[in-house]
């Protein structure tokens, strides 16, 4: 079979928001925001890191990837690695080396560039299979605990059915403006008077003066961290795919925050409700953030990595009713985790003398998945 692979070239642009269809929604215009805020907007990324498979002309393949800009807590080293991200080949064209092939030219021409790591915290099974194949390495399971709120788990059958039909013949805007997502965020922001007196406060923005502000003395020392800082915080919750909230405790300044999202429109999941993030300087405020959050939620599932909470929070959460959401039933059920990639000659995951396999060297938050 006769294709070639080049670098991304923006006349090609139109043709791979159509390509992505299949992966991303059927509305050609909403797909032309996302890719636009995903890689032409993304304030790290000098010029979008996206490969294209191309036969006779036209667009049988996609690998996109993106700049993140990582630290070490509590030192000065701070290093650019990429973190793969959308992987489409065509449908009939599958299972005939081109992945492969793909995926070779990608890894020897982002180490011409002098990139040393490859990240990926989406693959999903048939990549994560693959990605292991090719020598990528995995730093172990990431863990949800979950929390079902009543009136969605007595939702009819027929209705779950119909959720799965629609979204399998790809309807994915009709299914926007049936479920409404956005209008279920919008329920929680508008249902949530504070007083003005209150600590707490929930908006349907960011805040990302003070979010960064925050995070900055938050960092965990000698843990591999995204850099969050105000640039990052403006861009990363304009992804026009998914819907947050925002809630901030204050106390003379903002002591702590939690941000919810749901992201349907890529995923077909439209009952699961992300913590995002959740940071705070004490145990005592996320809780008191957690807390507001289960009361102010009634209707689908919370959603949140064991690996963002420490161990008052997660004492709380199970008094609360959350239990660990993606228990392995055997050996064939796929748990999410979070895959590498070294582009060195040696092959070591190793940066700064801080080994990246091991999980406990994470700083670990849903909120890297920019897929969300």
């Amino acid at each position: 079979m006769d294709y070639e692979i080049i670098r991304y070239e923006h006349k090609y642009d139109d043709e791979i928001c159509e390509f992505q269809k299949p992966l991303w929604t059927a509305d050609s215009n909403l797909n032309k925001s996302y890719f636009r805020w995903k890689y032409l907007e993304n304030p790290v990324s000098e010029s979008p890191k996206i490969y294209l498979v191309l036969r006779a002309g036209k667009l049988i393949g996609f690998r996109g990837l993106q700049d993140m800009h990582w630290q070490i807590g509590g030192t000065p080293n701070r290093f650019i690695a990429l973190s793969s991200m959308d992987l489409h080949i065509h449908q009939d064209l599958r299972n005939k080396g081109i992945y492969t092939n793909l995926m070779n030219f990608v890894l020897r021409d982002l180490n011409e560039m002098g990139y040393r790591y490859i990240f990926n915290f989406s693959a999903g099974t048939v990549n994560y299979l693959n990605s292991l194949a090719m020598g990528w390495k995995s730093i172990g399971e990431i863990h949800t605990m979950k929390m079902t709120n009543n009136i969605q788990r007595n939702e009819p059958g027929a209705i779950k059915f119909a959720r799965r039909i629609l979204w399998k013949t790809g309807a994915a805007q009709r299914l926007k403006d049936l479920l409404g997502i956005r209008q279920s965020i919008n329920k929680i922001h508008l249902q949530s008077t504070t007083e003005p007196q209150s600590r707490l406060v929930v908006e349907d923005r960011p805040k990302p003066k003070e979010m960064a502000t925050l995070v900055k003395d938050l960092v965990p020392i000698n843990k591999i961290t995204l850099i969050r800082d105000e640039t990052y915080f403006s861009w990363r919750y304009n992804n026009p795919m998914s819907k947050y909230i925002f809630l901030y405790l204050y106390d003379e300044g903002l002591k702590g925050y939690l941000v919810l999202g749901n992201n349907g429109l890529l995923i077909g999941d439209y009952e699961t409700y992300n913590i995002y993030e959740l940071e705070a300087a004490s145990s005592a405020i996320k809780i008191e953030l957690l807390n507001h959050l289960i009361k102010i939620m009634d209707f689908g599932t919370i959603s949140v990595w064991e690996r963002m909470l420490d161990q008052d929070c997660t004492d709380y959460l199970i008094s609360e009713g959350f239990i660990e959401g993606n228990l392995r039933k055997s050996v064939k059920d796929f748990t999410q985790t979070i895959l590498i990639k070294s582009l060195g000659k040696d092959n070591r995951c190793e940066h700064q003398g801080l080994n990246l396999l091991d999980s406990q060297n994470w700083d670990l938050k849903i909120t890297y998945v920019h897929d969300y």
